[in-house]
């Protein structure tokens, strides 16, 4: 009885890493949409500390979040409507970025309005966030490329805990651009040729 526990606790794995592999669950429209948000904000708060702009980047900062987490439950309420049936690691997947999505937020504007995060201390926080966020993904899909993204943001945090520099928000929207952005317009095409081929078939 235990052997035959095993193997259908085995097999079970299997079926959901495979189930992973097949849906790459994202259309990769969250990653390159957050991506591109967040290298805006990034990018004015380093103009501002440049002197090279006055706009509060605080402002840019809450239009930017406010509009990422707008657009990304809208898109969540129309997916549950066209898609009824979620499998377990689309459950997973969207608990994992949703859980990720809102702890960075809790640590760019809770944290650093109350003076608990000083400002050299947001993006290594910011990092090791994404790089739980990108190991867990690697892992349900089954993606080495894509936990070793993960690694990639926890190299980060540990860099950035060592070198305080205002040039860290310029490398950092880089990052963001390599590590969430492309990654993100994989997975589009990934999904457009699987939703293309549906489409095929269905025809």
């Amino acid at each position: 009885m235990e052997v035959q526990k095993a193997e259908y606790e085995l097999t079970y794995i299997k079926g959901l890493m495979e189930e992973s592999r097949r849906s790459l669950a994202e259309n990769g429209i969250g990653y390159i949409l957050w991506g591109i948000l967040v290298v805006i904000g990034i990018m004015f708060n380093y103009l501002r500390l440049m002197d090279i702009t006055s706009i509060n980047p605080t402002y840019v900062w809450i239009a930017v979040v406010g509009l990422g987490w707008i657009i990304t439950i809208v898109g969540i309420s129309k997916e549950k409507k066209t898609f009824k049936a979620r499998t377990i690691s689309d459950k997973v997947l969207g608990a994992v970025w949703f859980s990720a999505g809102l702890s960075m937020t809790m640590v760019g504007f809770a944290g650093t309005m109350s003076g608990t995060i000083s400002g050299y201390g947001i993006l290594p926080l910011m990092s090791v966030i994404l790089g739980i966020a990108y190991f867990v993904s690697g892992t349900v899909y089954g993606e080495k490329w894509i936990r070793f993204i993960g690694f990639g943001w926890w190299i980060t945090s540990a860099v950035f805990m060592y070198w305080k520099s205002i040039h860290s928000l310029a490398i950092f929207a880089g990052l963001m651009v390599l590590f969430q952005i492309i990654p993100g317009l994989y997975f589009y095409n990934k999904w457009r040729k699987q939703y293309n081929g549906k489409q095929e078939v269905t025809a």
